[in-house]
């Protein structure tokens, strides 16, 4: 029994040295070199007696010395490893290394083999080896994420580890089958400890796999109401407060790319794309893993000095439109981090995008409806407003056209038949504008087209531009095809060729010519004005048809009205089951084409098709 485990606790060391070494080439990093180190100093004490067999052939105490030295490694190399994965005490260090020094120096020159050297052998390798031990504990107490993980098997393995070794004193004095079931054990632990040291030291990826399914699972489930914070900053915080506690590093860092400076806003500075680890993997578009970041990145040293940022991972949080910035975990210990870190961290770097995104889409939805709710309470006023205003103006109009004709026919004052003039246009215009906000709010109940009737609309054309040409402003050349009708409601499409008509005169120059065309084909109408205006501009004509949209162009600034016109005829287009567009450049004027069917009634698009308002009109039964 002892023989097997003997050999099972050798053959594993061994694998164990192999595959540590295998670990380094492939990453000669100082922390797999003293790893390496750690599984080689503890395959060869535990084979120490084939070792003392092949040196006793050159000197008798050459063995003992060589094993004796190598056992005393042990703890040092350990403490090593302590300081490659934790804060170590510099003077603990080189107290530790005096320590080594003077041990050698009891077991190498003759003359020191008394009862006061092998307390000080045996007080210094317990006390290197407890404290080793004490660091990976207080490590995994206070480590989070995967890093956690690790220093829960160091901690575990440090502890198999002393047990074991300090049973070889104790098979020393208890003899018999006492002493083989103690060697028996101790093998067993020595295995357990050579298990938990390369789990801890060099994880394979299945365990690493292993160790990041819960801590993902536990990052989504803490984020999952993050996109609901109101404050930026914090969320911000939160999610660098997991996703440090995630993968286990001390600190994270998240910063958002900023599209009018230029540069990568982090919550305590800003940076411009390549600069930093955090930069470059931001610009190149992929996840980058630093160990040694003041040679790789020397321009940022002292960044990396002042964070304490000697080994830096990051990768890019991106979204559908691109990357929006960057995820960055940083430490002080290099060990911390692997290259098997770099695809969870691509994982927490791409969820954290879709937060953000949510987030955005949320801050988005809840601005919109702060919106449609401000502007229903404006729009139910403006109703109301107008509805209270349309009784008295009306009669102010009807005294003030009453007043017009009875100076007219008398040999009063022409001042004052000019100021009542000038009242009546006024109020006239007032009441198109009242007009014009009861239509808008008809629309949105879908009552502004209601009467579907057979229309003439080759008379209703002529006789808009009869009315147009008497005006005398514009020179108005009309195309109109002789008996097109449609089954349509004639007082609104009548309101529509109006204000196409008027909107023509208006923005363009006096005594311009104005087109005016309509036209049939087998189902369809076509009504369409072209005026030599200013002409509109390409981001102007996607937002013409909105309610309440006015240029900011300053030659258009002093045309009156709200912004309602192209509004409700488009409204009553799409009431019609029809299209209305605008074709324009700059300086070349603008065309606006009309198209609705013969027989709005007939098209079998109220049960589907949405107007603009979102409001198909009833069919009459």
């Amino acid at each position: 029994m002892i023989e097997a485990s003997t050999f099972a606790s050798q053959a594993l060391l061994f694998c164990a040295a192999i595959a540590m070494a295998w670990t380094t080439i492939r990453s000669p990093r100082r922390s797999n070199v003293f790893a390496l180190t750690f599984f080689a100093l503890l395959a060869t004490v535990v084979s120490a007696n084939w070792a003392q067999t092949l040196l006793a052939e050159l000197s008798p105490q050459l063995g003992n010395i060589i094993v004796a030295a190598l056992v005393l490694l042990i703890p040092y190399v350990l403490l090593r490893l302590a300081a490659e994965f934790s804060s170590i005490n510099p003077l603990v260090q080189r107290l530790s290394e005096a320590g080594l020094v003077v041990s050698l120096v009891l077991i190498i020159y003759p003359g020191t083999e008394n009862f006061a050297a092998l307390l000080f052998l045996l007080a210094y390798f317990l006390l290197v080896a407890v404290y080793a031990a004490q660091r990976f504990t207080i490590a995994a107490a206070t480590a989070n994420g995967i890093s956690r993980m690790r220093f829960r098997a160091l901690s575990l393995g440090s502890i198999l580890l002393g047990t074991a070794l300090f049973s070889v004193i104790l098979t020393t004095l208890v003899e018999g089958i006492v002493s083989d079931v103690v060697s028996v054990i101790r093998q067993f632990m020595v295995m357990g400890a050579a298990i938990l040291y390369f789990a801890g030291f060099s994880p394979p990826i299945i365990l690493r796999r292993a160790w990041q399914e819960p801590e993902l699972r536990r990052f989504l489930y803490e984020t999952r109401s993050i996109p609901r914070e109101p404050d930026r900053d914090h969320v911000v915080a939160e999610l660098e407060r997991i996703s440090a506690e995630t993968i286990g590093a001390p600190h994270a860092a998240i910063g958002l790319y900023n599209e009018e400076s230029g540069r990568i806003d982090f919550r305590v500075n800003s940076l411009a794309p390549g600069e930093t680890i955090g930069g470059q993997a931001f610009a190149e578009g992929r996840p980058i893993l630093s160990l040694d970041t003041l040679s790789d990145d020397p321009d940022s040293r002292e960044l990396y000095e002042y964070g304490q940022a000697y080994a830096v991972m990051a990768a890019p949080i991106t979204t559908d439109d691109g990357a929006i910035g960057v995820l960055s975990l940083y430490s002080a210990h290099p060990p911390i981090f692997a290259e098997d870190d770099l695809s969870l961290l691509t994982l927490l770097a791409d969820q954290i995008g879709i937060l953000l995104e949510n987030r955005r889409h949320l801050e988005l939805q809840a601005e919109l409806a702060a919106r449609e709710a401000s502007t229903r309470l404006k729009d139910e006023f403006l109703s109301l407003a107008a509805h209270d205003l349309k009784t008295p103006l009306t009669t102010i109009l009807a005294t003030g056209q009453y007043l017009e004709r009875r100076m007219s026919s008398s040999d009063e004052d022409s001042t004052d038949r000019r100021s009542i003039a000038r009242l009546n246009r006024e109020a006239a215009r007032l009441r198109k504008l009242i007009d014009g906000l009861l239509d808008a709010s008809r629309i949105e109940q879908g009552q502004l087209v209601a009467h579907f009737e057979p229309t003439n609309l080759s008379e209703l054309t002529t006789e808009i531009v009869e009315r147009a040409i008497d005006q005398g402003t514009h020179t108005i050349r009309a195309e109109i095809a002789p008996g097109v009708e449609a089954v349509c409601d004639a007082l609104r499409i009548q309101q529509v060729m109006e204000n196409l008509l008027e909107n023509a005169r208006k923005y363009s120059s006096a005594g311009s010519v104005v087109d005016v065309r309509l036209s049939a084909e087998d189902s369809t109408v076509e009504f369409s004005v072209t005026d030599r205006g200013m002409g509109i501009s390409a981001e102007d004509q996607l937002m013409v048809f909105d309610r309440y949209f006015r240029t900011e162009r300053a030659e258009f600034r002093t045309a009156q009205g709200i912004g309602l016109g192209l509004y409700i005829c488009k409204a009553i287009i799409e009431q019609h089951q029809g299209t209305i567009t605008v074709e324009s450049e700059i300086g070349h004027g603008a065309t606006f084409r009309v198209t609705i069917p013969k027989d709005a009634r007939t098209t079998g698009a109220y049960g589907e098709r949405e107007t603009l308002a979102g409001i198909s009109p009833v069919p009459e039964h």
